[in-house]
């Protein structure tokens, strides 16, 4: 072997020598950086699991039933215009549903209105010659007044002998004749006020037939109740109806409730708790109270028909008359059952985990449920009382993660 073969054989296994050095760097500097992330610490918040007095529950399926309804009738008989309006759409109270021909009622209105101008007319021209009148009275008695003094004066002249009896007699009639005049203005006065007495009723007669027309007006045009849904609609888009015919029938949108034949061995106990959990199409539990049970029996089941309030929002997709639902109804008097909060339950293949917490690390429990009070779920199997689970952060722990509590060094 010549000296070059050598020294490149010496030269190849210094540079595999490097890359096996390197290579092992690298590896251990790979293994370092996961042991470093795997000895970090997911923060999560959690709540203890709480033992308690709850009876034990079974499902009971349940439907969604609605209300009566609200009836929209038609104020009076007449033709009717129906606004573009589909069954189903939503309305909003005050929305317009259709409008009442109303040309008669608008000309009936013009001539009131007419008439109540011109009355208003005549009260005023009544009222001018009342103060007319007026002004012509005061000065006729004060003329009276004047007359009657002269008089006085005559009649002592008279007995004195200084003037004549004719004298006498011509103002004696100069002073009747002004009496006259004001007797006169006095009953053409009185008449004035009764003509303004009966111009002031019908004046007041106008303007409630006035009054009444314009309320028909405003009631031609028919508007929505309440806010809700269509879900019946007179058959014509432009029609003749008769005076309380039903146009639109709407449903509220919180008029919901359950309805579900409950075992008349089970009734005891619903109606101590009152308050019992349902679970949605998407398997989250809420809660619905009882309201009334219903005078109707099934001799063959043996269950009750009994109706439940629903306190929260109902689930839209559940807004439908039949729409099904599981109801946990209680089973037995109370008695000891561990609960967490319902955060704490993380779905998984058809059933729950919780992760509890163990020496800083969070372990994944399987559990077996047992309904929802007060949002908090019964634990029938998984975890123990005044363990903590994790309620917030659980949401992508994995089995065994190290974690750090929220509020705990």
């Amino acid at each position: 072997m010549d000296g070059g073969t050598i020294g490149f054989a010496i030269l190849k296994k210094h540079l595999l020598t490097i890359l096996f050095m390197l290579l092992s760097a690298v590896l251990t500097i790979n293994i370092a950086h996961a042991q470093q992330k795997q000895k970090r610490s997911t923060p999560v918040e959690v709540a203890i699991a709480e033992q308690k007095m709850i009876s034990t529950t079974s499902t009971v399926d349940g439907r969604v039933v609605v209300g009566a309804g609200v009836r929209v009738v038609a104020p009076k008989s007449g033709q009717i215009v129906f606004e573009p309006l589909k069954i189903g759409e939503m309305v909003q109270k005050g929305d317009v549903i259709a409008r009442m021909e109303v040309t008669d009622l608008t000309k009936t209105l013009q001539d009131l209105r007419l008439k109540d101008k011109q009355k208003k007319r005549q009260m005023e021209n009544n009222r001018l010659r009342i103060d007319s009148e007026s002004r012509r009275l005061a000065i006729l008695i004060k003329q009276a007044d004047l007359i009657a003094d002269r008089l006085d004066r005559i009649e002592t002249l008279t007995q004195n002998q200084v003037t004549t009896q004719t004298s006498l007699g011509e103002a004696n009639i100069r002073y009747f004749e002004k009496q006259q005049q004001i007797v006169q203005v006095e009953n053409s006065i009185s008449i004035l006020q009764q003509d303004r007495e009966v111009m002031a009723i019908d004046l007041e007669t106008l303007q409630l037939e006035i009054a009444d027309i314009q309320r028909q007006i405003s009631e031609a045009e028919i508007v929505a109740p309440i806010d809700g849904q269509i879900i019946s609609l007179a058959d014509f888009s432009i029609g003749y109806s008769r005076v309380g015919d039903t146009l639109v029938t709407l449903q509220r949108d919180d008029d919901y409730e359950i309805e579900a034949d409950i075992p008349l061995g089970w009734m005891a106990y619903l109606r101590d708790v009152q308050t019992i959990a349902y679970e949605n199409h998407l398997g989250v539990m809420q809660t619905a109270r009882l309201r009334v049970e219903l005078p109707q029996e099934n001799p063959r089941s043996r269950t009750r028909l009994v109706r439940f309030e629903i306190p929260d929002v109902l689930d839209e997709n559940l807004r439908a008359v039949g729409a099904s639902l599981a109801l946990m109804v209680p089973t037995s008097i109370p008695e000891d059952q561990i609960t967490v909060p319902s955060d704490a339950l993380v779905p998984l293949r058809g059933g729950y985990i919780v992760f509890v917490i163990e020496d800083g690390k969070a372990i994944q429990r399987q559990v077996i449920t047992g309904g929802i009070l007060d949002g908090r779920v019964i634990i029938k199997d998984g975890v123990k009382a005044e363990e903590q689970v994790v309620i917030k952060g659980n949401e992508l722990l994995s089995n065994g993660q190290a974690v750090q509590v929220i509020g705990q060094d």
